[in-house]
């Protein structure tokens, strides 16, 4: 019984290590995309950036990383502005 016991907290603080391990290299990959949206809005090819910014989102969503959550929702939206694409602007 006692071994039963050790293998399954074993397995157990296997499994949560790999989903940790996960979610870290997604968000590295989530921080990339985020990055080059960044770097895109700067040089002001906001098309781009766009396209970027809602790579990152739906990672950093699953993440729960909210305030980067946030901060891609602004980065869409104040690309769209700039684009004087105002109605698309507000939905973001």
């Amino acid at each position: 019984m006692h071994t039963l016991k050790t293998i399954f907290v074993f397995l157990f603080f296997t499994c949560i290590a790999f989903s940790q391990s996960k979610t870290k290299k997604d968000t590295i990959l989530a921080s990339r995309y985020f990055k080059k949206a960044d770097s895109l809005f700067n040089e002001n090819k906001l098309d781009s950036a766009i396209v970027y910014f809602k790579k990152a989102l739906p990672i950093y969503k699953k993440a729960k990383a909210w305030e980067r959550v946030a901060r891609c929702y602004n980065g869409i939206s104040e690309s769209f502005w700039q684009l004087q694409l105002y109605n698309q602007s507000f939905i973001f």
